[in-house]
């Protein structure tokens, strides 16, 4: 195909015709003839990006682009300040993914399966392995899906775990009044929001403590006004407390009393599929400087763990042992905790807004708040308000 487009250009390249009869003609016919076939081929992203080359050859001729210019030039929109012709590459690869996003939306279940090992098969997502596995240089060469992977990483945009249908049903989900906001349900104004999220109180987790048989308030020094109209809340009743982005969790047992593990959990993500639903939970373990009973307020931890990715069932007996270890669950006391960085930013999450990245996440955290709570019990998610 390389070669049938070379003789193409070379042929169109004598013709005496204007810039923009011939960009039509390489547009309707020379680039939808080599994505005709980049589309059904396993062609890899750097092989489509050298077909690019062999179109900016006749591009720089026909529009007078000189050969010391950027070459991005000549794709980059017109009113950004390119010359605003199509990419080759990035044509084929968003034909595969709307091709793919059709087969996953409108496809019967045995098209969907095989679309998904596909996808598996060029881009493996082991069950239990470190997230820096998952990396452009992990993706299979040499599968249909192998270029559009990389089309993805190339933009920060890589999948981590098989593309799915955005028409999933999601999972059953269990209504937690623990996520609901506190400045919502007091109808704060500007100054109190601030001073209530400065201080992390942004949801009823944050100021409800655990007794062992029900909630009660847990308030710190607050003013009056925002402290009474708290108190005048209803407390929650559940007592399953859904595992969240953002958590910290310390846990003890009768055959552990003492422990030095902290588990922070920083993605949590549910989908369906053939065999039911699934999830992804992205998590890494800080440790104590000795295993206590109750970790202490203000103690700094320097020594995190890799993150973590547990890709399991949706239900508890699943992943609370990959995630949080061997527990005797009848005597477990748990303690949800507040995370933040140390370097004189006390008020200041110790999780990257947003969870993008994992490559800023920080390397030391101070324990800022220490909350007794039941261990988590279902899968949650943080809703806006």
């Amino acid at each position: 195909m390389k070669n049938k487009l070379l003789v193409a250009i070379k042929a169109l390249s004598i013709k005496k015709a204007t810039p923009r009869s011939i960009n039509l003609v390489m547009a309707k016919c020379l680039y939808a003839r080599g994505a005709y076939v980049g589309i059904l081929s396993s062609w890899s992203l750097r092989e489509c990006e050298e077909i690019d080359s062999i179109f900016a050859t006749e591009l720089r001729r026909r529009s007078k682009n000189l050969r010391t210019s950027q070459a991005e030039n000549l794709y980059q929109p017109v009113r950004e300040g390119g010359l605003g012709f199509q990419r080759f590459s990035s044509m084929v690869q968003q034909r595969k993914r709307n091709c793919i996003r059709r087969l996953l939306t409108h496809g019967d279940e045995w098209t969907k399966l095989a679309v998904q090992g596909l996808c598996n098969r060029g881009h493996p997502s082991p069950t239990h392995s470190s997230l820096a596995a998952l990396t452009p240089q992990s993706i299979r060469p040499g599968y249909w899906i192998s270029s559009l992977l990389s089309y993805g990483f190339q933009g920060n945009a890589g999948p981590t775990k098989p593309l799915r249908s955005k028409s999933s049903p999601a999972p059953p989900e269990l209504y937690d009044s623990l996520t609901g906001t506190i400045s919502t349900s007091l109808r704060c104004n500007k100054a109190q929001h601030a001073y209530l999220r400065d201080r992390h109180l942004l949801t009823y987790a944050d100021v409800v403590a655990w007794t062992g048989t029900s909630w009660r308030w847990h308030l710190p020094e607050l003013p009056s006004a925002l402290s009474e109209g708290i108190r005048r809340l209803t407390l929650p009743v559940s007592s399953s407390v859904p595992l969240l982005p953002g958590q910290a969790w310390h846990m003890a047992d009768s055959t552990h009393l003492f422990s030095n593990r902290i588990t922070e959990i920083l993605t949590v993500a549910t989908y369906s599929t053939p065999q039911g639903f699934r999830s992804d939970i992205v998590y890494r373990h800080w440790q104590l400087p000795q295993p206590v009973l109750s970790p202490t307020l203000r103690t700094v931890i320097t020594t995190p763990s890799p993150p973590q990715l547990c890709h399991r069932p949706t239900d508890i007996d699943s992943w609370f042992l990959a995630v949080f270890g061997s527990y005797s669950m009848s005597t477990l006391r748990a303690s949800r905790l507040v995370l933040v960085t140390s370097a004189c930013r006390p008020h200041c999450s110790g999780l990257p807004p947003p969870l993008s990245s994992m490559n800023n996440l920080p390397e030391v955290v101070e324990i800022y708040r220490i909350l007794p709570s039941p261990p988590p019990g279902h899968l949650g998610r943080a809703f806006s308000s």
